[in-house]
């Protein structure tokens, strides 16, 4: 992805695991100052840090900080807050897992991933996609039903979802 290594990155930046939070450790210039906290929210919730004129998204650059290295494909946080950067709320995840633990688009008449109305049959139709298969898990009358076999189906099939991955909605 990039030239940035772990000793360029410590030699500007401090982490602190436990918060998350980047603070320059040098003058950056244009007001920054070493101890002021790096990085800015992107206007999609994620934290950027610009170094030598490239932004890096502060999740990935914490793996780089801890680990010594970027990641491979994505960093998922795992309680879904993209600006919690704590290192314990960080993993390594492939696009399957990291698809596991997506939001509920805001225009879900359910509410709940993997769960829609289905007009033909008037019913609560539940899905849920494993190894890029989607697999139907049958029609409910109640939305309730639904909902459970979705949230029972999501604890077997998927590990890399976070708590009430159901839930949670994506705007």
């Amino acid at each position: 992805m990039s030239q940035l290594t772990q000793d360029t990155l410590k030699s500007l930046l401090t982490y602190n695991p436990e918060t998350g939070v980047f603070t320059w450790l040098v003058d950056r210039g244009r007001g920054v100052r070493a101890g002021n906290i790096a990085g800015g929210d992107d206007g999609r919730g994620y934290t950027r840090i610009r170094i030598n004129t490239i932004r890096y998204k502060a999740h990935r650059l914490a793996w780089l900080y801890v680990y010594g290295r970027f990641p491979v494909k994505h960093i998922d946080h795992i309680n879904r807050n993209t600006s919690d950067n704590r290192i314990v709320n960080l993993r390594e995840v492939d696009d399957a897992q990291n698809a596991q633990n997506k939001k509920t688009y805001c225009n879900s008449k359910s509410g709940v991933r993997g769960v829609r109305w289905h007009t033909q049959f008037l019913k609560w139709h539940v899905r849920i996609m494993v190894n890029g298969k989607q697999n139907s898990l049958g029609l409910y009358d109640s939305l309730e039903e639904a909902i459970i076999v979705r949230k029972n189906a999501e604890i077997k099939l998927h590990p890399y979802r976070g708590d009430n991955a159901s839930s949670n909605l994506q705007c």
